[in-house]
Order: C-alpha cells, then structure tokens, then sequence
C-alpha cells in the first residue's frame, strides 16, 4: 500500500498541484510529504494519490454497487487526516510534523475497507433486476434454459419463467418447469431482460402475435433480447434482426439471412443489447453473455 516510502518521513508539505479528481474533494491541492532516499535528493510522495487508492479500494468502480452507512466514518478520518496536512495557505507551507505512523495510518478506515469489500462480496452484479425467460410448452431445451438461469440468479436476478400456458412445460430430456406466468399477461416494461429459450418445441413462438408483440416492446424500450438455438427466427419474424449481427441453429441461418440479419460464424453473439447463440453447447457462454449484456445496461425504472 505504501509503495515508495523508505526511512522516516522528514516533514509533511503541500503540494501546489490541483486535485480536482480527487473523489472526497479533499480541496484545492493535494498532500506531499518528502523522504530520505539513501543519500540521493529527497522525492515528495503524493499522500493525495494514497487516499485517493484507499478511497477507491472502500468505494470500489463508479457506477458498482453501494456501499454500506458504514463507509462513512472511514471516509470521515481520512479527510480529517488530510486535512491536518495542509492548514496553511501557501503554495508550500509546511503542515505538520507528524510521522506517517502517527498520522496517516491509523485514519486508514481498515475495519471499513474488510467489511465493505466482504459486504460487496454477497452481492450480485444483477441485483434487482428482473429477467423474463420464455419456454416452449413442450420440448425446450433443458440446458439452454437451466445454464442461463443459473448464471443470471448467482449475479442476483431475478428469473420469471413464462410460456402460453401455466401448465408444467416438458424438457426435450425430461426437465419440468412449472411456467411463472402465461405470455398473455407479460409487459414489456417490467423486465430488464426477455429470453427465448431454445429447443425443438420453440417454434411455436415463430409465428405468434404476442411473442412478436413483446419482443418488440422491449426492443423498442432498449431491453436486452436473447434467444438461443432455434428461437433467434421468433426475433427474425418479428423484423428485429434486420442488419443485427446474429447467430442460430444451423438450420435456421437461412431464416436470419432473409430477415436481413448479418450471421456470424459464432456459439454467442453480443451486438448491444441483443444476444443470440446457436445451440446447447454455447447455452453456458449464452449465460454469461446475457449476464454482460444485462450489467451493461441501464436498468428499468
């Protein structure tokens, strides 16, 4: 953590470069102390940029997840103790004397930091949002809807199982699922996601009016769309592939050609926020490219 620093600290001084990317806006100028460097000229190190680590390492990328209340004490002692650094106003005053041991450190939160990232660590890159899945009502294809839930659910989404009918669908090797809600009832606007399960029974959707409807719906809300094996012609036949990259099961390419869909010679294809993949050897890489896709997108309001 504190790379660089070699014998004791002689005296702290401040720096006269801005910090304006400083994440707590610690002020107008970061802080500098100077070492000894083995008879060499001392160098100054940026206490500003350490804090700055330290702050990032709590918070963690912006735009992840929160962090708990208790995150704000930490944050607290590491202002105090930049501000103690730098009481003076001019460009290179000297702020205190104090030693890195008895100044620096102990404002580092490290019980904060240990309980935010443990915190982080149980949960999921995909919680709260909301994943649609669609099902034949006879013989889906049990990997490619079991690999992609349970990539989706350990990130924290939550899956709803759809199909025509509320009826217990059948695998095509024997799996039973027991759909959530019928298709007829589903809106567009209450999913962050929409996935066609493959199989040879998903042809039913190819055609139909309210898979065509829904579909649309998401797309035009900028939802994710995944299909799988045969289901990417449902996506086809409702005119939403059209100069898309896509990919499906080999006998159904012919299908995404006439649509106007540009076919790549790939498992899983990503183009945005459409993901489509060609059969149940890529239903785990389907998985966790929805996932991506998913995390990538702006979630529902």
């Amino acid at each position: 953590m504190l790379r660089g620093w070699r014998g004791g600290v002689k005296r702290c001084e401040r720096s006269s470069s801005p910090g304006l990317d400083d994440p707590l806006n610690f002020g107008e100028r970061t802080v500098a102390w100077k070492t000894p460097n083995r008879g060499r000229k001392n160098q100054t190190h940026r206490v500003g940029a350490w804090i700055r680590r330290l702050v990032r390492l709590i918070r963690g990328p912006r735009g992840g997840t929160p962090v708990p209340p208790v995150m704000g004490k930490g944050c607290a002692g590491l202002a105090r103790c930049a501000a103690q650094h730098r009481p003076g106003r001019g460009a290179l005053r000297n702020g205190c004397d104090r030693g890195v041991p008895d100044c620096l450190l102990p404002a580092i939160p490290w019980g904060d930091i240990l309980a935010v990232r443990f915190w982080r660590s149980l949960m999921g890159r995909l919680d709260g949002r909301r994943v649609l899945m669609i099902i034949a009502c006879r013989d889906f294809r049990d990997e490619e809807y079991d690999h992609p839930r349970k990539a989706l659910e350990s990130e924290g989404a939550q899956v709803t199982v759809a199909a025509s009918t509320t009826a217990p669908a059948t695998g095509m090797r024997g799996m039973t699922v027991t759909p959530d809600t019928r298709l007829q009832d589903v809106r567009a606007g209450d999913w962050d996601a929409i996935v066609f399960v493959g199989g040879s029974g998903a042809g039913e959707y190819w055609d139909d009016a309210t898979a065509h409807a829904l579909a649309k719906a998401a797309h035009a809300a900028g939802r994710v769309l995944g299909a799988i094996c045969i289901a990417p012609v449902t996506l086809a036949r409702a005119g939403l592939l059209t100069g898309r990259r896509a990919t499906a099961w080999p006998d159904c390419l012919a299908e995404l050609v006439r649509a106007g869909a540009r076919v790549a010679d790939a498992p899983v294809v990503r183009d945005g926020a459409l993901v489509t993949a060609n059969g149940p050897d890529a239903a785990a890489s389907f998985g966790a490219a929805l996932v991506e896709a998913i995390a990538a997108s702006p979630a529902r309001r």
